[in-house]
């Protein structure tokens, strides 16, 4: 098996585990947090794209849709253009393949969180990953990273928070 078909592979699986995390309103409460009092988290189908690492010329909500019902094809994706996009792309999937329950987990949080070119209104991490999120309308904020390991620095670490998981 090929790396690119390896990546396929993975890629429907873990569409069906973020499909998990669609419908549901995250609302993150904390009196440690500084520049709001609560988040809501919310992720989106054209959210999905972005977290995997590869690259396409489909529409992102396409693309989750084609992952999620199978259909996806080698030729509609790339991955392996170097070594430096398969490691990202390598870890992205170890990471998405069990986003479902992350929210189930052992978390903590950090408010403004930057990394290199990458920042965040709000970021978790479980101690295997790290999940950033920007705000759109309404106060609602979605992902827009998925890195490897905790990269919450523990000084800005949140740890005393509230989960309340709503169904839409």
């Amino acid at each position: 098996m090929t790396f690119k078909e390896s990546v396929l592979a993975k890629l429907l699986m873990c569409a069906n585990e973020y499909n998990k995390l669609i419908g549901i309103d995250f609302v993150i409460t904390s009196k440690y947090f500084v520049n709001k009092d609560v988040y809501l988290l919310r992720f989106h189908k054209d959210n999905f794209l972005h977290l995997t690492g590869v690259t396409t010329k489909l529409y992102a909500e396409e693309f989750f849709c084609k992952c999620l019902h199978k259909t996806l094809k080698l030729e509609e994706f790339d991955c392996d253009n170097n070594d430096e996009i398969k490691g990202k792309v390598k870890e992205k999937m170890k990471n998405l393949s069990n986003i479902g329950n992350f929210f189930d987990r052992e978390l903590i949080f950090q408010e403004s969180f930057e990394k290199k070119r990458v920042k965040c209104e709000i970021a978790t991490s479980d101690g295997k990953c790290t999940l950033g999120f920007i705000k759109i309308k309404n106060d609602v904020h979605v992902p827009l990273t998925l890195l490897n390991k905790n990269q919450i620095k523990i000084e800005n670490a949140i740890t005393n928070f509230k989960i309340e998981k709503v169904v839409k």
